[in-house]
């Protein structure tokens, strides 16, 4: 069976948090490939998106911080796991308070406001920044192994000083959606190189994304598909080995996908 790697944001659904593919289309997708969530996102809040859309499959939450799985004979090949809700969870990457010290010593030394750390601030001011509903926020501060930085004050030097400093941790730096996100020891290629070192499938491996958080994603998969944003692919992603740049803007651009797919007889 086919694996399909999809990004969420800005790729399955829009910026209303909706999906516009064809309901039809997606019960089809999700019948006939075994699909799973990659994203910047926490567990609770695909796990919520999961139960809205009305489907299981497994994902990877916080940029590769963590895989979800609910499957218990896929759980059982990681040597540590825990349950949550129907859920396996088998983490990736370093807890973010093992290094959360080392984030605020590089803002301190940056003469940058510590404030700008998104973990630990109050649901209803991070949903006055996000346009999220109060439970909405709670679900993204549920947040075990990345952290988030909201740059969008810093001029254009120190934000590439900032992330100059975090790249000489070896941390794992990524922009996704509002906030640049840092993690140590994992990223969403990495997650899915291990994925599927836990799950062989004889089928084809393809991967969907419309960021330059997706780049890893996509080069950890055997066929890529990339996503037209409103002002055009992102730089990172153009000019890909074995892609196709997908015509249709945003989360349309997904069940285009699909079609795709579909003519060529990928199963």
């Amino acid at each position: 069976m086919t694996t399909i790697f999809t990004d969420i944001d800005g790729t399955f659904i829009d910026g209303n948090y909706k999906c516009p593919a064809d309901p039809k289309i997606l019960d089809w997708a999700f019948c006939r490939y075994h699909i799973v969530f990659v994203s910047s996102r926490t567990a609770e809040e695909i796990m919520d998106l999961q139960n809205k859309m009305r489907v299981n499959c497994d994902f990877i939450a916080e940029n590769g911080g963590t895989i979800g799985t609910y499957n218990e004979a896929t759980a059982l090949l990681f040597s540590n796991y825990e349950r949550k809700e129907k859920y396996f969870m088998m983490p990736l990457a370093k807890k973010s308070d093992e290094f959360m010290h080392i984030i605020r010593n590089i803002l301190q030394d940056s003469d940058i406001d510590r404030n700008i750390i998104i973990n630990g601030i109050a649901p209803k001011t991070l949903a006055l920044m996000s346009h999220y509903s109060i439970e909405d926020a709670e679900r993204s501060l549920k947040r075990n192994y990345s952290i988030l930085l909201n740059t969008s004050e810093l001029d254009s030097d120190s934000k590439t000083m900032l992330i100059n400093k975090l790249n000489a941790y070896n941390l794992t730096v990524s922009f996704g959606g509002k906030w640049l996100c840092v993690l140590d020891g994992s990223d969403k290629g990495k997650a899915v190189n291990f994925y599927l070192s836990k799950n062989h499938s004889d089928g084809k491996v393809i991967g969907i994304g419309n960021s330059d958080n997706d780049l890893d994603l996509l080069n950890a998969v055997d066929m890529k598909f990339v996503i037209r944003n409103r002002d055009g692919y992102a730089d990172s992603l153009l000019n890909l080995d074995n892609a196709v740049y997908l015509n249709e803007i945003g989360s349309k651009g997904w069940e285009e996908m699909i079609y795709f797919i579909q003519k060529r007889g990928i199963l």
